[in-house]
């Protein structure tokens, strides 16, 4: 196999996505496969062992990625404080009086909640541990794995996002503050048509009745409490458009503030263990985050190291000069990618090498950028991978293979999404353009 590969151009590339794509067939981890994928690689083309320590380093050496940790942690003290809760019941305010109204609050409550962690899996776990118990008696376990899985994935568009972040720091020409201010038409179309496909198929599902209007005094109560849980968002999304604070600042902040919430108000059922708890589980997610981040990074330097962008945007331009079959292809890759990779990997590994022939085809790496971390985000809902649809059938006790079925209008409904905030730049584009950002 080696006198083979020493015929092709890219060598420690094509050496690398091999004993990747092989790895991950046999089920080895991801941060497995990339990193033994890499060090292979470079031991093919002599390379010392000095060289895979420094880019391992390398690769998490970012003051940016500090605000990983920082919106994780925010995210587990926004659930084990009554954050999540007052979120919950603002979302019930709002749609929970339509039929079938739990379906629409999960969509809703995660649109919210996505103002405070940015993070799929911790939207599925924190919404679905409340609302999937909630709603299996009306919903049957299928329909309400399926909701909470498929809802969760707007939290990585609407700002903050880990996954815009990890996007931002390994990809040319996209800043953090222009991808979060891109991500609100796009997070606020996805919930949208979320909404309506929901609208369409919940007939079938809900047995229960309509819910009542809530009288305007518990209204009232309900807007109330709710605006601390609120703040948060402002205060994060505030204080980085308003240059006061970077985005790794901002994560800071947010667990700042709901861990002097959860300490003030005692109504909120805050302990010291539920602090260590979400300390655990915080350490537990951001050292899987950088140990795939610190392997890929391997992987991106063999890209760059060997010009593959510059060669497969040779390739491409023999094909098509055309930046809507660039986008077309961009998706196909990514959405089948997905279905195999975490998401993180598939950003640090993918992002590096599509961005810069992105750019060279006239597309704006905001643009891009938003496009990308969507499609990426899509395969966190289809098996075998799927991280929130894991995430989702482990709280509602049902198998992936029961609730693929269910959620097919979904997929269909994410397609037409894609199509539209790839297709139509302004939906990502107009408001960093009117607030000056790009």
């Amino acid at each position: 196999m080696i006198l083979i590969l020493r015929d092709v151009k890219q060598v420690m590339s094509t050496t690398l996505f091999l004993v990747f794509f092989i790895g991950v067939i046999f089920g080895v981890p991801v941060a497995g496969a990339l990193g033994f994928g890499a060090i292979v690689a470079l031991f093919l083309e002599g390379r010392s062992l000095t060289t895979i320590a420094q880019r391992l380093f390398t690769g998490v050496d970012s003051m940016a990625l500090m605000a990983l940790p920082f919106f994780i942690l925010a995210g587990e003290l926004a659930t084990k404080t009554d954050i999540m809760d007052r979120l919950l019941d603002l979302a019930n305010l709002l749609v929970g009086k339509l039929r079938g109204g739990l379906a629409y609050v999960s969509i809703v409550a995660s649109m919210l909640f996505a103002g405070i962690s940015g993070a799929a899996n911790a939207d599925a776990a924190g919404i679905g541990s409340v609302l999937i118990p909630a709603m299996k008696g009306d919903y049957g376990s299928k329909f309400s794995v399926t909701i909470n899985s498929i809802s969760s994935i707007v939290g990585p568009i609407i700002p903050p996002s880990i996954a815009v972040i990890l996007y931002a720091l390994v990809s040319p020409g996209a800043s953090v503050t222009g991808l979060f201010m891109a991500g609100f038409l796009p997070g606020i179309l996805i919930g949208l048509t979320l909404m309506v496909t929901t609208y369409l198929v919940v007939p079938k599902y809900y047995t229960g009745e309509t819910q009542q209007q809530q009288k305007q005094e518990k209204a009232f109560k309900v807007i109330y409490r709710s605006v601390p849980a609120l703040l948060v968002p402002v205060i994060i999304l505030g204080g980085i458009l308003g240059g006061v604070f970077t985005a790794t600042e901002a994560g800071a902040v947010a667990v700042a503030y709901c861990l002097l919430y959860g300490l003030i108000n005692r109504a909120s059922g805050f302990t010291i263990n539920k602090l260590f708890l979400a300390i655990r589980q915080c350490l537990l997610l951001s050292s899987m985050c950088f140990l795939i981040i610190s392997t890929a990074s391997m992987a991106s330097w063999i890209f760059a190291y060997e010009g593959l962008p510059g060669s497969i945007e040779a390739i491409l331009l023999t094909v098509t000069d055309s930046p809507w079959f660039f986008l077309l292809l961009a998706n196909i890759i990514l959405l089948f990618a997905g279905t195999i990779l975490d998401t993180t990997a598939l950003i640090v590994l993918f992002a590096p090498i599509m961005t810069p022939i992105a750019v060279s085809f006239g597309i704006h790496p905001v643009h891009f950028g938003i496009v990308f971390v969507f499609s990426s985000l899509i395969g966190n809902t289809t098996p075998p991978i799927g991280g929130t649809l894991m995430v989702s059938c482990g709280i509602g006790k049902v198998s992936i293979e029961e609730v693929v079925p269910v959620m097919l209008p979904y997929y269909l409904c994410l397609i037409v999404a894609l199509i539209l905030i790839t297709y139509l730049p302004f939906i990502t584009l107009w408001l960093p353009k009117i607030t000056g950002i790009i």
